[in-house]
């Protein structure tokens, strides 16, 4: 009898097949390879029960979860708070208006729950108020950003304090200092290092916000940090410096509607009503400063661009276009890179371009540039006048001598 033949090739690792001639031979090497297969795929048909059983066990659950839910009493709705909040912004009006609702010296308005909707003061500012501490570097208006007072100067009435943050958040940076990318234009690149802390962060944040059914999840953006986000790094040439102006001056008004349909999702599903949030996109100290940081840094992109003009003839490295941008992207850049959160970035840009641009968004650096150009111009006109002195005293020499060689000849 032969012996079976030797595996070769891909079929080293197939189990021996016995010689066969007939039907029978051809039947039982059916059966063999089935017997094979089907003792090679049983432990995983087991584990595919097995877990079959337990997500029938925990939709079960859900189920009966679902149908008798825990006693905690009814739920408010936002629809269901609207009057109390229609109330108490009503009674906010008349109390800014110097009037208390009921007659009383200390009542002030509350809101559904009881909470003061207002502080028992004169608000830290006020439409059109010039911000008096611009020449101090850790306070907005007189109140320093490392206190606690300067959110609820910034946060709407009875927004709780764990919400603070989520505010802060949606402030997008590429509204509070534009031409930096967003992660969907590829500014959020995941560093490596990081993304398993970044990723574990978003699911936390993901899980404690979803306890809440009637807030939306949201994802923080945790790249805020990175290089790749810093606006002023694009701009690395005379044409970049043209299309970040033009881009600038196009978007400025579709970036800021976008900036107000973030804060109007926010606050929407958080119970606050239209007109109430109408009057904190246009009152509230935190979109102020979020203007206010839109608009010093296109004056800044439009500074730096006409110096640029004005000095077509210079080498693009070494103009003081150059130098005011550098000097500007290095110290926004070691803002954003060193702030530990984004409430202190959006906080350091505005106070950093508030003082920038009282100083006419002028560094030492343009300063020394300015003074060196002067004392060139001044060497270089000096030379030409000793030139021209030079060569009329020549001349009029060479006229006096020719005078008197003539009058010799006589």
């Amino acid at each position: 009898m032969k012996s079976p033949p030797r595996a070769t090739g891909m079929n080293r690792h197939a189990p021996p097949t016995p010689a066969t001639t007939n039907n029978n031979g051809n039947q039982d090497t059916s059966q063999f390879i089935l017997q094979t297969f089907l003792q090679s795929t049983e432990p995983m048909m087991r584990q595919m029960q097995a877990t079959a059983e337990r997500l029938a066990q925990v939709t079960e659950r859900l189920q009966e979860k679902a149908a008798n839910p825990p006693s905690e009493g009814p739920r408010t709705t936002a629809r269901q708070l609207e009057p109390d909040l229609q109330g108490a912004h009503n009674r906010l009006i008349q109390y800014n208006q110097g009037a208390t609702p009921n007659g009383g010296e200390d009542e002030v308005p509350r809101g559904p729950n009881g909470e003061v909707l207002i502080n028992q003061h004169d608000p830290p500012v006020r439409i059109g108020q010039v911000d008096s501490s611009k020449d101090d570097k850790d306070k907005i208006h007189g109140l320093s950003i490392f206190d606690s007072q300067i959110d609820r100067a910034m946060m709407p009435e009875a927004l709780p304090r764990s919400q603070y943050k989520g505010l802060y958040d949606v402030m997008n940076d590429i509204a509070s200092l534009p031409g930096t990318c967003s992660p969907k234009e590829g500014g959020g690149d995941v560093d490596v290092n990081t993304d398993t802390t970044d990723i574990m962060q978003q699911f936390l944040e993901t899980v404690e916000s979803s306890k809440n059914p009637s807030m939306k999840t949201r994802i923080t953006d945790i790249h805020y940090p990175k290089t790749s986000r810093h606006g002023l790094a694009l701009i690395k040439s005379e044409a970049n410096l043209f299309k970040a102006a033009s881009t600038i001056a196009e978007d400025k008004e579709l970036t800021s509607w976008n900036q107000r349909l973030c804060v109007q999702s926010y606050l929407h599903d958080r119970g606050y009503m239209k007109d109430f949030i109408d009057d904190y996109l246009e009152q509230s100290l935190l979109c102020l400063i979020i203007r206010e940081t839109l608009t010093n840094y296109t004056a800044l992109i439009n500074k730096i661009r006409q110096k640029r003009i004005d000095g077509m003839s210079d080498a693009w490295k070494g103009s003081e276009a150059y130098l005011l941008l550098s000097h500007h992207s290095k110290e926004l850049l070691r803002i954003r890179v060193h702030s530990t959160s984004k409430r202190l970035l959006l906080f350091q840009n505005y106070i950093y371009l508030c003082d920038a641009k009282a100083k006419n968004f002028n560094s030492n650096k343009i300063t020394e540039k300015t003074i060196t150009n002067v004392r060139e111009e001044n060497c270089l006109f000096q030379e030409a006048l000793d030139s021209r002195l030079e060569a009329l005293v020549e001349e009029r020499l060479a006229e006096h001598l020719a005078k008197n060689k003539k009058e010799n000849k006589n």
